[in-house]
């Protein structure tokens, strides 16, 4: 996912997170796309709901789950 049109198109899909430097621990965390703003990406993961800054995000990418 890259531009905005993209994040509103697939908001409430599954999603993962790649970050440029590890967030507790992770540099690739699974969760569901809630929201999009200014490039940030907010995602609920597992019970929490995260924002990551345009500058922590590497790549975003749907997530297939089987």
């Amino acid at each position: 996912l890259k531009r905005p049109s993209d994040f509103r198109q697939f908001m409430g899909s599954p999603i993962q997170i790649k970050l440029y430097r590890p967030r507790n621990g992770l540099k690739e965390i699974p969760g569901v796309l809630v929201g999009y703003e200014d490039g940030r990406v907010t995602a609920q993961c597992g019970k929490e709901t995260i924002t990551f800054e345009k500058s922590e995000v590497a790549l975003v990418r749907l997530r297939v789950e089987f």
